[in-house]
């Protein structure tokens, strides 16, 4: 329809998704952690398991600290 007149046509910026970083609470990622950990228990991923074991303890360390302050 001879859109390329107007906009400049296709480039590679045409084929990528536009990411936009989330953020969370400590809590929220604590939460997102373990069910990161379920699903790599559930998929056979030990070591994906393991690393999402331990940002759940990490992130749950620092929303108990928190709450002591």
């Amino acid at each position: 329809m001879k859109a390329g007149r107007y906009t400049g046509g296709l480039w590679s910026g045409s084929h990528q998704d536009l990411h936009v970083p989330e953020v969370l609470t400590d809590e929220a990622a604590a939460l997102v952690g373990e069910y990161c950990s379920r699903l790599c228990e559930l998929e056979g991923f030990a070591g994906h398991k393991e690393q999402a074991d331990l940002r759940v303890r990490r992130y749950r360390r620092k929303v108990a600290d928190a709450k002591e302050r």
